[in-house]
C-alpha cells in the first residue's frame, strides 16, 4: 500500500506491521465468534442424551424384566 510522504523504510515497515496487527485481530474475533456458536449447539446434545436416558433405561428394565 502506497502512503504519500512517508520516505523512510521504518516508516512503511511500522505501517505494514500495524496492519498485519489489525488483521490477526480480525481472525482472531472472527475465530472466537466461530467457537461461540459452537458451545450451544453441544449443549443442546448434552440436554437430549440427558433427557432420553430415562426413556432408554425403561426401555432397558422392560426387556429385562420380559
Amino acid at each position: 500500500m502506497y502512503h504519500p510522504g512517508l520516505g523512510t523504510d521504518r516508516q512503511l515497515a511500522q505501517i505494514r506491521y500495524a496492519e498485519f496487527l489489525e488483521e490477526a485481530a480480525i481472525e482472531r474475533a472472527n475465530r472466537r465468534a466461530q467457537a461461540a456458536h459452537l458451545k450451544p449447539a453441544a449443549r443442546r446434545l448434552v440436554i437430549a442424551f440427558a433427557a432420553a436416558a430415562p426413556i432408554v433405561a425403561w426401555i432397558v428394565w422392560m426387556l429385562v424384566a420380559g
